[in-house]
């Protein structure tokens, strides 16, 4: 089974005259999803105005699949547009929600401007594979790039606790792909990984500050076939992975 997350940044790519992500072209991240041919999709910064005006919908219907999707916060990148977080799936989605974690309600200068910190979560669904269930969690977290220096450390702990008790509390085989939007991912992921998840994007920047952010986690009943990076015109990385079941 392949699976792939992807933070799309509303559906824009670099303009190689402003060296900025200020061109929108969904059909990029549709054709980027399509040569992969991947069976699950987690994705970040889905932008949603409506049932209209939906990329999760537009990318889901074009590549066959099943989508669902919810949205968390106001989007920074268009006024008026709804950030979200998707997953798609060529398998039926089961048992959806979206849970999000404690937000602090941080405040830090970015670009000269104060900006609030946003309300980040999970999306989670069951899906079912050669009669087995899977338990699958698409996230976006706090970008600490821009609000790190003003999380206290019980906070920062706190966040690690959700993180844990969110992914935990789904039983038997679980996907997570995730924006951590922190590089640290043995720190942030500690009691996740010590109880038996695997973090399988390999090593390498997954987005154009260099930060080692996107990450798929599994739990023990996978195995990993082989995984990747794939570089291109967003502002993050399709991260891919191929997974099995352990006999």
């Amino acid at each position: 089974m392949k699976v792939a997350t992807w933070n799309i940044g509303g559906g824009f790519v670099l303009n190689p005259e402003t060296k900025k992500y200020d061109i929108s072209d969904l059909d990029y991240f549709i054709d980027s999803l399509r040569k992969i041919d991947a069976d699950l999709v987690c994705l970040q910064e889905v932008h949603y105005l409506s049932d209209l005006d939906n990329q999760a919908a537009k990318i889901a219907d074009s590549l066959g699949m099943k989508y669902v999707i919810f949205t968390h916060a106001n989007s920074h990148i268009v006024s008026g547009q709804k950030l979200s977080i998707a997953i798609l799936s060529k398998f039926s989605l089961t048992n959806c929600e979206l849970k999000l974690v404690t937000n602090p309600k941080l405040v830090a200068e970015y670009k000269g401007k104060q900006v609030e910190l946003h309300d980040k979560g999970f999306v989670l669904a069951d899906i079912e594979v050669l009669g087995k269930s899977i338990s699958v969690l698409s996230s976006h977290l706090f970008p600490f790039r821009v609000f790190g220096d003003s999380f206290s450390e019980e906070q920062i702990m706190a966040l690690k606790n959700e993180i844990f008790e969110i992914v935990s509390e789904k039983k038997g085989p679980t996907i997570l792909g995730v924006d951590l939007n922190y590089s640290d991912h043995e720190f942030m992921c500690e009691e996740l990984l010590s109880s038996g998840f695997k973090q399988i994007v390999p090593e390498g920047a997954t987005d154009w500050h260099d930060q080692e952010i996107d990450k798929i986690l599994v739990s023990s009943d996978f195995k990993v076939v082989n995984s990747r990076i794939i570089k291109g015109k967003a502002d993050h990385y399709l991260c891919l992975a191929e997974v099995e079941f352990k006999d």
